[in-house]
């Protein structure tokens, strides 16, 4: 869970992530420190598509801090028979 506060009256600043399964809270920039990344972010969107009219439906997003997705998510993958595969980020891809 992203948590927002308002900057003005029409502009809202990231405070803070929430991790969505252990409840850790973190700093503005994530859980990781400086210029690192290290976010996960599971979302799942469903719904009708209208020409011409966008998307009618519902979206779920879980924020997940690192720890939780290595400890409880990837494992869980895995018994459910997930091949998981990282792969590399090009350079200036960021």
């Amino acid at each position: 869970m992203k948590d927002f506060k308002p900057k003005s009256k029409t502009i809202n600043v990231l405070e803070s992530i929430t991790c969505d399964i252990c409840g850790d809270k973190t700093g503005f920039n994530g859980w990781s420190p400086g210029y690192e990344e290290n976010e996960v972010i599971i979302k799942h969107t469903k719904g009708v598509q209208y020409p011409g009219e966008g998307l009618n439906g519902e979206e779920l997003e879980l924020d997940i801090c690192p720890k939780c997705f290595e400890s409880k998510v990837i494992p869980a993958l895995k018994a459910l028979g997930v091949k998981l595969v990282y792969k590399e980020i090009p350079e200036g891809e960021w």
